[in-house]
Order: C-alpha cells, then sequence, then structure tokens
C-alpha cells in the first residue's frame, strides 16, 4: 500500500514537471512571436522615419530655390 501511495505522488510530480514545462515552452514560444512582432514594427517605423526626413529635405529644398 505504502508503495502503490509513492507511485502515485511520483506521477503527480512527473505530471506536474511535465506541464510546468509545456508551459515554459509556450511561454517563450509566445514572448518570441512578440518579439519578432516589434522587430517587424520597429523596421517599418525607421523606414517610415527615413521616408519623412527624405519628404521633408525635399520640400525644404524646393522653398529655398530662389526665385
Amino acid at each position: 500500500m505504502l508503495l502503490q501511495h509513492a507511485q502515485i505522488a511520483k506521477q503527480k510530480e512527473l505530471l506536474t514537471q511535465a506541464e510546468t514545462k509545456i508551459f515554459e515552452n509556450t511561454s517563450k514560444a509566445e514572448m518570441t512571436q512578440v518579439d519578432a512582432e516589434l522587430a517587424k514594427k520597429s523596421a517599418l517605423w525607421s523606414e517610415e522615419v527615413e521616408l519623412a526626413k527624405i519628404q521633408s529635405k525635399n520640400v525644404a529644398t524646393t522653398y529655398e530655390k530662389p526665385s
């Protein structure tokens, strides 16, 4: 009887460890996905900033030309 209780306890411990590992792996996967999305948005924003700088420089150049 004592051996059976020890086996059940060990099974529960292993199940808890497996569930914990699944949770950790899922969390890591979600964080990786979020990081990738953030990097994508950051690259897009940087591109938009550079485009805005070029456009403003072109407008400034247009207004600076003597008539």
